[in-house]
């Protein structure tokens, strides 16, 4: 077979190049037909990857005119080189109307300074984003536009871009005017706070002082009816329940006093060693009822950081209401521990008595919430709330759990991390 070359025109010529590519065949000198063939002309190759390149820069093209953010090049002195149409929206200039002019001809004379400085940050190689600056419109108003830029080497240019930062400045406002709002709400309540606690302290006096001086007297008046020699058995029955209810209501005034206290109270943090408290409140107790050291269990407890006689009042309060509704058990059993988590330490005391309905669980730690008749069992329905608010003071927490005529377990808990004061 002879050598031929046949013309044959490119499907992908190369740009600006008209000439066909040629397709040379040619044979072997031997007898199984074989043939070679070789492409003489344009690499079509090239061609492809050309046609790519203009279809990429024709995208980014695109998206520089279609951009809703302003997309700009500023040279090293500051001059635009070429800006996008979206400046005629943002700022009501053409972008034939901004190229070759100097970006501080459009700004706000007092922030050319920064904005030139930060020219020169990006031209060292600085990235720079979201610096702002105020920009004169064409009609006169101020724009407030925020912008990142970078500088490249290459081209000697600084390819930013820049955004509508008025609805920013908007909601800053209103948050600023919302703050001012709050801090003078604020200000208003701590003067009502403020107002209420002196009220509250003036109660407390009356209390203290105007109350106790007429119940002094009706207590003093009735013990002297109570020593006459005669008696019949209904007034007698009457002048016991008189000072049975001068007794509570001192009581009384006495736990309202003491929760009113407790707000004032500072917490003086110290490391307690826990078993001793426990165990000098229960030494206390039982010098009144010996039997109680037989039936107070007090496991070791840990020592904990928290005020020695705030929390020495919440042992009391416990014990106190442990062994009152467990009194009427053959065989009363208390028992005292602790256990650990991972941010606190739980203490528990833990009882056989009457227990309580978890329905109503939530209400134990109210002022004057009684779960029991007070001719069940006495007291003022103070105590309890006096322990939460104690340990509320230690940023602690109280729970309790319990069934009815089988007991119930009471909980308080103090942070680990808490700090002694010295």
């Amino acid at each position: 077979m002879k050598n031929s070359t046949l013309s044959i025109a490119s499907d992908r010529p190369a740009p600006g190049r008209e000439e066909p590519g040629q397709l040379q065949i040619s044979g072997y000198p031997s007898t199984d037909q074989r043939v070679r063939l070789r492409w003489i002309g344009p690499d079509p190759a090239r061609a492809i990857d050309s046609s790519r390149t203009d279809h990429r820069n024709q995208l980014q093209e695109r998206f520089f005119a279609m951009s809703m953010d302003m997309l700009c090049t500023i040279d090293s002195e500051g001059r635009y080189v070429s800006v996008s149409p979206a400046c005629e929206q943002l700022l009501g200039y053409k972008p034939e109307e901004m190229e070759g002019r100097y970006a501080a001809e459009f700004l706000v004379p007092e922030d050319t300074g920064t904005s030139a400085a930060i020219r020169r940050a990006a031209i060292l190689g600085a990235d720079c984003r979201n610096f702002e600056n105020r920009y004169v419109a064409k009609d006169g108003s101020i724009v407030n536009m925020a912008w990142s830029g970078r500088w490249s080497e290459e081209d000697g240019l600084i390819y930013c871009i820049g955004r509508d930062d008025r609805d920013k400045k908007a909601v800053e406002m209103e948050l600023h005017k919302l703050n001012e709002s709050l801090e003078q709400k604020i200000v208003e309540r701590t003067t009502q706070l403020e107002r209420s606690n002196k009220e509250l302290e003036a109660f407390s006096y009356s209390v203290s002082h105007d109350l106790r001086a007429p119940l002094r007297i009706i207590n003093g008046y009735t013990r002297l009816l109570s020593t006459a020699k005669e008696h019949d058995p209904e007034s007698k029955e009457f002048i016991d329940a008189i000072l049975e209810s001068t007794r509570y209501m001192s009581a009384l005034i006495d736990d309202l006093l003491n929760l009113s206290r407790l707000d004032k109270e500072a917490v003086n943090l110290m490391e307690v060693d826990m078993d001793f408290v426990a165990r000098l409140t229960l030494n206390q107790m039982a010098a009144e009822d010996p039997a109680l050291s037989t039936q107070i269990q007090i496991h070791p407890l840990r020592s904990a950081v928290c005020d020695s006689s705030l929390i020495k009042q919440v042992w009391t309060n416990l014990l106190s209401n442990a062994v009152k509704y467990s009194r009427k058990k053959e065989n009363p059993q208390i028992e005292v521990g602790c256990y650990e988590t991972d941010t606190s330490i739980v203490y528990y005391v833990k009882d056989n008595g009457a227990g309580f309905d978890m329905k109503f669980a939530a209400k134990l730690f109210g002022v004057f919430v009684r779960l029991h008749n007070r001719s069940e069992f006495e007291g003022t329905g103070v105590g309890l709330a006096i322990v939460n608010r104690i340990i509320s003071k230690h940023n602690g927490k109280v729970w309790a759990n319990g069934k009815v005529d089988e007991g119930a377990v009471f909980y308080f808990s103090l942070p680990k991390g808490a700090t002694s004061v010295a």
